[in-house]
């Protein structure tokens, strides 16, 4: 009696009827509509691959391309306007006497770039899932600075340079804070807003530090003309702007607004009024009418030898005169040069740590962009990487607008041991666990126990190696270079440019007395690299980074590719065992970095296999 065969279903929705087409003509058992779903014959396999590069920082789509014959003139319909591209689509597996219910969907997407000739030829397409066939911007154009977010009367006080900004987007601290040094890592917006019109006094100006809430109360500003080293410390109020947008400021009269209405009451931003003028006047002449309160810190500085931040910082050159008005914009004021650092400040020492922006953990800046890039998220997944990089953090700010995937593949990918990928439930990151033990392994593929699992074609070597590294981070973006630089290996001859290495920046030197570089050294010679971040200023993760450079790249890799039941049920980045004779492996962890479904019910699955000198038995 022969066994069940496994089937491929396509399903496509095209001018009001749903096409089925499989492999053979067949009659699928559906119990929920009471009946059965007859599929065409109309194509000999079809193979989906589900894969990724090892540590690839490109997020890898889904798609899967497709060719069969269609029972429709596809020539035909489209002289009479109806489109295959983007019509849905469907992709199952199917055993033989299941229900249709009980299929594994692959993919359920459109129809992408179909090609055809004459009726009754093959049609050539892919499915993707839709939301890989467009492309986002973060922040989005509300989040910037425009009459719709601040105000007409805003736009005149305000530099030309300042009309369009991005709301800066801030995750966890960036920057960092001491008793003689510090380092700024993002660059706020300055509004200034004229009153509620031409006869108001009520001239305020306002920082914007984020395009989001906070929970730090502190945040360190200082300019190029500021004398004193720490900087100056203010408070930062979470409120809304003109569209009802969270945002964190801070306002002009930073102690009073604290003593009288407190820190974090969600204000109108820009139209509020809070009865008499005594609470908004600046009476310094020299104001000339601006109410700038950035001279007067909520909690000074202990070690301040210039208690107030520089007005030429943040004060407008030229004062708007009250007969402007937003159709008669008048002479715009410079654009200011004032830059933050987030660490948050918890003692006169400002050895605080806390999470002030967005989380910095790379799981949740992950999710947070992939969100943001309007992509559906697998949470399940998400929710096990998050907890595997729970070690990694990034303290950083987008304060322009980018694509969000490119963004991660730029700035958050080439530093952590996971990639993004697009699954059937949507994006997640996958965790390449090239620490693995055997005891990790969740399957176990042994070519003496089960005959289906055979090698598949050669084996394959990567030859490059790396055992030598450095890392540039605790980027300074008042004046474009890093202070710290970590080495992992032994340091290079080469040192880093000392322009990019501030004097006063730190320097940890790490020896060659792990046994990853010490074995790789002696075996391959100095294989060096060097890497950069400007998302990175925790030291904690910055010495992970290397460490993980050499513990992944200080051997080279071998990959094969081995015939599996489907029953095995794995997964990208699984971790199982491998016992073959013939490869002289004996329970040898490997990572799965490749699978291709098809109707055989056998998928060919890559594994990649990470040399650990002090792990792997040699038979």
């Amino acid at each position: 009696m022969s066994q069940p065969r496994y089937h491929v279903l396509l399903e496509i929705d095209f001018n009001g009827v749903t096409y089925r087409l499989s492999d053979a003509t067949l009659e699928v058992d559906d119990v929920a509509s009471g009946g059965t779903l007859l599929f065409e014959s109309g194509f000999d396999n079809v193979t989906m691959v589900q894969a990724m590069s090892f540590l690839s920082t490109s997020p890898a789509a889904l798609t899967v391309p497709i060719q069969t014959v269609l029972p429709f003139d596809v020539a035909a319909e489209y002289a009479a306007g109806w489109q295959l591209a983007r019509s849905p689509a469907r992709l199952a597996v199917w055993l033989e006497g299941s229900d249709y219910s009980e299929r594994l969907q692959l993919i359920a997407g459109i129809v992408t770039a179909p090609s055809w000739r004459f009726f009754g030829d093959p049609v050539s397409f892919s499915i993707e899932l839709p939301e890989s066939t467009r492309e986002v911007v973060y922040p989005p154009t509300t989040q910037q600075v425009s009459s719709a977010t601040a105000g007409e009367w805003t736009v005149l006080s305000l530099s030309l340079d300042e009309l369009g900004l991005t709301y800066p987007t801030v995750f966890g601290s960036p920057g960092k804070t001491g008793n003689t040094t510090w380092v700024p890592a993002t660059q706020p917006l300055w509004y200034a807003h004229w009153g509620e019109g031409a006869a108001s006094v009520n001239n305020t100006l306002r920082l914007c530090v984020a395009g989001h809430h906070v929970t730090g109360q502190f945040v360190t500003l200082t300019g190029d003309t500021d004398l004193n080293p720490n900087g100056h410390r203010f408070r930062v109020s979470n409120t809304y702007d003109l569209l009802g947008q969270p945002v964190a400021i801070i306002y002009e009269r930073a102690n009073r607004w604290d003593s009288y209405v407190g820190w974090h009451e969600p204000l109108d931003w820009f139209d509020h009024r809070w009865g008499a003028n005594t609470y908004l006047t600046d009476a310094n002449p020299e104001n000339a009418g601006y109410f700038y309160g950035l001279g007067e810190q909520g909690t000074p500085n202990g070690a301040d030898l210039t208690p107030n931040l520089d007005p030429t910082l943040y004060q407008p050159v030229t004062v708007v005169p009250v007969f402007a008005t937003p159709r008669n914009p008048t002479t715009k004021p410079t654009t200011s040069s004032v830059f933050a650092a987030w660490r948050e400040y918890t003692s006169s020492t400002y050895t605080g740590d806390g999470i002030v922006g967005l989380s910095p953990l790379a799981g949740d800046v992950i999710q947070y962009m992939i969100e943001r890039a309007g992509l559906t998220v697998d949470y399940a997944r998400m929710a096990s990487t998050t907890a595997a990089l729970q070690a990694y953090r990034f303290d950083c700010a987008i304060d322009a607008q980018v694509k969000p995937l490119e963004w991660l593949e730029s700035n958050i990918l080439p530093f952590v041991p996971a990639s993004v990928v697009q699954g059937n439930d949507g994006w997640y990151a996958v965790v390449w666990r090239r620490d693995a033990q055997a005891a990790d392994a969740t399957a176990t593929l042994d070519t003496n126990t089960d005959p289906e699992v055979r090698l598949v074609g050669d084996v394959n070597f990567d030859s490059d190696v790396i055992n030598q590294c450095s890392l540039q981070y605790q980027y300074d973006v008042q004046h474009s270079r890093y202070t710290a630089t970590i080495y992992r290996g032994g340091q290079p001859n080469l040192q880093p440019d000392s322009a990019l290495v501030a004097d006063v920046g730190e320097s940890t030197y790490e020896p060659s007395d792990d046994a990853y570089t010490r074995i790789s050294q002696a075996v391959f010679g100095v294989q060096s690299r060097t890497y950069s971040s400007a998302c990175i200023y925790d030291s904690a993760t910055a010495g992970r980074v290397l460490a993980d450079k050499i513990r992944a790249f200080g051997q080279p890799r071998m990959r094969c590719t081995y015939t599996v039941p489907r029953s095995y049920g794995l997964e990208l980045g699984q971790v199982v065992t491998v016992t073959d004779p013939d490869l002289s492996l004996s329970k040898r962890v490997a990572l799965v970095e490749s699978i291709e479904i098809d109707s055989t019910g056998l998928d060919g699955v890559r594994l990649l296999f990470i040399a650990d000198p002090l792990r792997d038995t040699l038979t």
